[in-house]
């Protein structure tokens, strides 16, 4: 599992990516969570296959936040 974090907009976000396979598959969490309750998942899937991100929405995990945002 790689963790690192991409800067875009002003906000720097979160992501873990998992495998190397052709087809990639993109996860996004729902509220009060972060990138991170997919990590099973993520570990399930044949790494040989898939490539798989989930990432860490503005303001979860250790996601930044954008100017005059408050945390949820």
């Amino acid at each position: 599992m790689r963790e690192g974090f991409v800067d875009g907009n002003g906000v720097r976000l979160q992501y873990f990516e998992h495998g190397e396979g052709p087809e990639t598959v993109v996860l996004v969490h729902g509220f009060q969570s972060s990138g991170r309750v997919w990590r099973l998942t993520q570990e399930a899937l044949d790494p040989a296959r898939f490539r798989t991100i989930a990432f860490s929405n503005r303001g979860a995990g250790d996601s930044g936040r954008a100017g005059g945002e408050e945390a949820y």
